[in-house]
């Protein structure tokens, strides 16, 4: 009997000898890859009714996917994101289970799932013309900075003080007429009164949703004493059913990137922000005056409570300068931030 149990232990620790320590467990294929950030957010309770859904990555996938149960849409795979846009707005209050699948180390799927709830919005309004006289403080810092594509939130930690206001004039069941005006940046609560406003065209109004543009225009603000241009400005988004706030606004146009450079390279060259971002990839555009140092500029998921204490007054920039007897231009401007 003791030869036998020594016999087995001999076996054994050949085996041990023979075959060295035990080989560790490979990764599972799916841990090849995974989902870093989802829009919206896993459990989010507030979304647009009219979103698309962006993941990104931790590595770049060309054949992900993203699915939402019981809406049809189209995948657009950019480097590292996946963007999902429905074809159909989404229906308000109303939870979505949406579901990424990328590409596993051994070619499996790799689905990975999350879920989100559309808020109010999206219900259409019901005495449209109560909108007339209402304001709401549009906050650029409450929004996503999505173009720039890789120098966006650079630019939205300069501009997220900007502050603008939109100011009902006229409302109907098919049109929308609104005004733009810049706050102020001592007081954040009033209008600015040295710069004139935007008088935006009549637009379409697809209650609740409105898009009101200033194509042809450029609107100029001033953040940290640096004027920035904005031209083609178009500003979207729906109301809440009782007319109290804006969710989903979105605010578009083309930025002038010369004023900027201070901000991130004192003294340096006119295109040096154009320079930085040609170094990832991305190509400045042509300006009104024709030098490519323009970018497309794109803020969205903006949110605009409507500003109870705060009353537009409409105003050309001819009608501003009067006041203080002076021409248009910066005379004008240097005497009216001075009074």
């Amino acid at each position: 009997m003791n030869r036998i149990i020594a016999l087995s232990g001999f076996i054994a620790l050949t085996s041990v000898i023979a075959c060295g320590e035990p080989e560790p467990e490979a990764d599972p294929p799916c841990d090849f890859n995974s989902v870093e950030d989802v829009f919206p957010a896993d459990g989010v309770n507030n979304a647009y009714y009219r979103t698309s859904v962006e993941v990104r990555l931790d590595d770049a996938d060309a054949d992900a996917t993203i699915e939402i149960d019981g809406v049809s849409g189209t995948v657009e795979v950019v480097d590292d994101r996946v963007i999902f846009t429905p074809d159909d707005v989404l229906d308000s209050s109303t939870e979505y289970t949406m579901t990424t699948t990328y590409t596993g180390e051994d070619g499996s799927a790799c689905p990975v799932e999350t879920t989100f709830t559309t808020s109010e919005v999206g219900a259409a309004i019901g005495t449209v013309s109560d909108l007339v006289g209402n304001s709401y403080d549009l906050d650029l810092e409450s929004g996503r900075f999505v173009q720039p594509e890789g120098i966006g939130s650079l630019l939205g930690k300069y501009l997220g003080d900007v502050t603008i206001y939109l100011a009902v004039e006229s409302a109907s069941d098919t049109k929308i007429k609104m005004v733009g005006a810049l706050a102020d940046e001592t007081t954040v609560t009033q209008q600015d009164h040295c710069s004139p406003t935007i008088d935006f065209p009549e637009a379409d109004f697809a209650n609740p949703y409105f898009e009101v543009d200033a194509t042809g225009q450029t609107t100029s603000f001033t953040v940290s004493g640096i004027t920035v241009d904005i031209d083609d400005l178009v500003v979207s988004g729906a109301f809440s059913p009782d007319g109290t706030y804006i969710a989903g606004g979105v605010l578009a146009g083309s930025i002038d990137t010369r004023p900027l450079v201070d901000l991130v390279e004192e003294g340096g060259e006119p295109d040096a922000i154009c320079e930085l971002a040609g170094s990832i990839g991305v190509d400045c555009e042509e300006c009104p005056d024709g030098e490519m140092l323009c970018l497309s500029l794109y803020v969205d998921n903006l949110a605009a409570p409507q500003a109870t204490s705060t009353t537009i007054t409409p105003q050309t920039e001819t009608e501003m300068c009067a006041t203080y007897g002076a021409n248009v231009g910066d005379e004008c401007y240097d005497d009216c931030n001075a009074a």
